[in-house]
C-alpha cells in the first residue's frame, strides 16, 4: 500500500487535470509533510513524469527511470512526457546505448546518462528461465497491451486476443 495516494487518476479525467493537479499536490504533499527529499525518482512516461516541471521549478533533483526513450511519434502523449521529463532531470537511467545517444543528440550531458539495462526484459527472461524446465501442462503468453489504442477499440483488442490465442 502505498503511503500517499494522491486521488489523481479516475474516470473522466483528462490529461491536463491529471497533469496540472499532480504538479500542485505532490508539491504541497512535500512542503505539508515536510518531507526533504534528495531525488524524486519517476519511472516511465505516463502522464505523472510531467510534474517535473514543478518540482524542477522547486528547486527539486529528479531522475528519470526509462529515460532517452523516442519513437518520434507527436501524437503519443508519451512521446512528450518523455522529452519533458528528461530535459528536467540531472540523473537519467537509460536502457539501453542507443537511448544515451538518443538523449545526447538533445544536448543533455553524457555524464548525467547511466545505462541500466530494461526491467521488463530482464524480468520476462528471468520468467522463461523459470518455466524452461517445468513440464508442458499448457501454454504460457505474455502480452502488453496498455497502449490505449489497442484496449479502447473494442475490434482491434478482440484481434489482439485471437492472435495471441493463436499462437
Amino acid at each position: 500500500k502505498p503511503d500517499y495516494n494522491l486521488e489523481i487518476g479516475g474516470p473522466g479525467k483528462e490529461h491536463f487535470h491529471q497533469t496540472s493537479e499532480l504538479s500542485i499536490k505532490i508539491i504541497e504533499l512535500i512542503r505539508k509533510e515536510n518531507l526533504d527529499p534528495d531525488l524524486i525518482c519517476f519511472l516511465g512516461d505516463s502522464n505523472s513524469v510531467v510534474s517535473a516541471v514543478a518540482l524542477k521549478k522547486e528547486g527539486y533533483k529528479i531522475a528519470h527511470i526509462e529515460a532517452g526513450m523516442r519513437s518520434y511519434d507527436k501524437r503519443m502523449f508519451e512521446e512528450t512526457n518523455r522529452g519533458v521529463c528528461d530535459h528536467c532531470s540531472e540523473y537519467l537511467f537509460v536502457y539501453h546505448d542507443n537511448y544515451k545517444e538518443k538523449a545526447m543528440k538533445e544536448n543533455i550531458d553524457a555524464n548525467n546518462i547511466f545505462v541500466v539495462g530494461n526491467t521488463i526484459v530482464e524480468v520476462a527472461n528471468q520468467m522463461k528461465e523459470n518455466f524452461k524446465n517445468r513440464p508442458r501442462t499448457f501454454s504460457h503468453i505474455i502480452l502488453d497491451v496498455h497502449r490505449p489504442e489497442n484496449f479502447n477499440d473494442k475490434t482491434r483488442l478482440k484481434n489482439v486476443i485471437r492472435f495471441a490465442n493463436d499462437m
